[in-house]
């Protein structure tokens, strides 16, 4: 993700792009990253090693967004950032102050 991140940096800086390339842009794969604030956690998508695609579908793999409903924190593709787990702590803490039930 922060190869992914570098490297966009380097290759467009300061670029405006086009629709059309802004559109050729969301095909690449090493930019093909997804925020899920649901599951604390980051996707690099890459559908052929997803373990959130638990169907093979017949289409080219990389047009396979990932299933954000699905997030698997064992995923290879996952990465957690420091607001990632801030968050997650805060989440284990309102948790851990809520009353149990009987």
């Amino acid at each position: 993700m922060i190869k992914a991140a570098q490297d966009a940096r380097v290759r467009f800086e300061g670029m405006f792009l086009s629709d059309k390339m802004a559109e050729a842009l969301l095909d690449e794969p090493q930019f093909n990253v997804c925020d899920n604030p649901e599951t604390f956690l980051t996707c690099k998508n890459d559908p052929a090693k997803a373990l959130c695609q638990i169907t093979k579908i017949r289409r080219k793999p990389r047009s396979l967004p990932p299933s954000l409903d699905r997030c698997d924190p064992a995923c290879a593709k996952i990465a957690r950032t420091d607001s990632h787990i801030a968050q997650l702590r805060r989440e284990i803490a309102e948790l851990a102050q809520r009353p149990r039930a009987a």
